[in-house]
């Protein structure tokens, strides 16, 4: 047979729980009569009685009894589904890589929290953030760029966030001993890595060919974090990242002592990832808003110190 009535369903089921009509239509928001009506045509429609009509009361059939478990435990399900698309709204599923997240995105996202009371923020780190967009288990990511235009995904948007500008850094102590008044003192240093290939250190002093820096030797960390925190305790010199060390430059924790031996290269970009067709979507657009408000505010944060 083909499917009741939906209101003729729910007020069934309500007055059932209830054992009252009264009740249910309280809960329905109903007259009495509505409900009534509603039961009456659910009965005609399957040829049964579903309640006896007592003086005060009414009581279930055995028909009725038959019926009410298994509306109970749909409209439930169906309540359970629908609570479950509404939180949706509100979650937001981040990727991040492990230095960003840490050096950057975390220390500020107590702020979005305040300001976006009820969204709830799920945090990933992983190198490989965009593919966690791309595949659809996550709303956005914060992707360090390192190729060329065509390699983006076609159906994502991406938008530029920050641009990596690197440089050796160390502790103002460790700068001091050590007597680093001009690049050529980089030969003789403690230099830090960031990975076993040596890549940070590669890349800047093939951009910086006049210092004769030597990079395949010192000390290898599994991160930047790591290397960064091993410069602050003065233990070298490593490559850091100008756009992720804000509060290190700003507590004099760290310092650049070649401010003007810094490679910025137009492939080596942050930038907000998003699906095409998510972009739009109220707590996607809210998040990468704030992060382009924040990134204004780290850069003027910057040029003051």
């Amino acid at each position: 047979m083909r499917l009741p009535s939906l209101n003729a369903l729910r007020a069934f089921e309500a007055a059932a729980r209830h054992q009252s009509f009264a009740k249910a239509a309280s809960e329905l928001h109903v007259t009495e009569g509505a409900v009534s009506r509603h039961i009456k045509l659910l009965e005609e429609e399957l040829g049964v009685l579903l309640f006896r009509r007592l003086v005060r009361k009414v009581e279930l059939t055995d028909q009725g009894h038959l019926l009410l478990p298994a509306l109970a435990g749909a409209f439930a399900q169906i309540a359970d589904a629908a609570g479950k698309v509404a939180a949706k709204k509100t979650e937001l599923r981040v990727a991040v890589g492990p230095s960003f997240s840490i050096r950057w995105l975390v220390p500020r996202l107590h702020r979005f929290s305040a300001r976006n009371l009820g969204f709830s923020v799920h945090l990933t780190t992983s190198d490989a953030a965009m593919s966690l967009v791309t595949d659809g288990s996550h709303d956005l990511a914060i992707n360090c760029g390192c190729w060329p235009e065509p390699s983006f995904p076609k159906n994502v948007k991406k938008v530029r966030l920050l641009a990596e500008a690197t440089t050796p850094v160390c502790s103002p102590a460790f700068a001091a001993a050590a007597g680093l008044d001009r690049p050529e003192k980089l030969r003789e240093v403690e230099l830090l890595h960031s990975s076993g290939d040596y890549a940070d250190w590669s890349i800047w002093a093939k951009a910086f060919a006049e210092t004769g820096v030597e990079v395949a030797r010192g000390q290898i960390y599994p991160n930047r974090d790591l290397a960064c925190r091993a410069a602050i305790m003065g233990t070298g010199v490593t490559i850091g990242d100008l756009a992720l060390l804000g509060e290190e430059l700003a507590s004099r924790t760290l310092m650049v002592p070649f401010p003007d031996l810094v490679f910025r290269s137009p492939a080596h970009q942050y930038y907000i990832v998003v699906r095409k067709e998510c972009w739009e979507e109220p707590r996607i657009a809210a998040f990468a808003s704030w992060l382009i408000e924040e990134r204004d505010a780290s850069m003027r944060d910057l040029q003051a110190a």
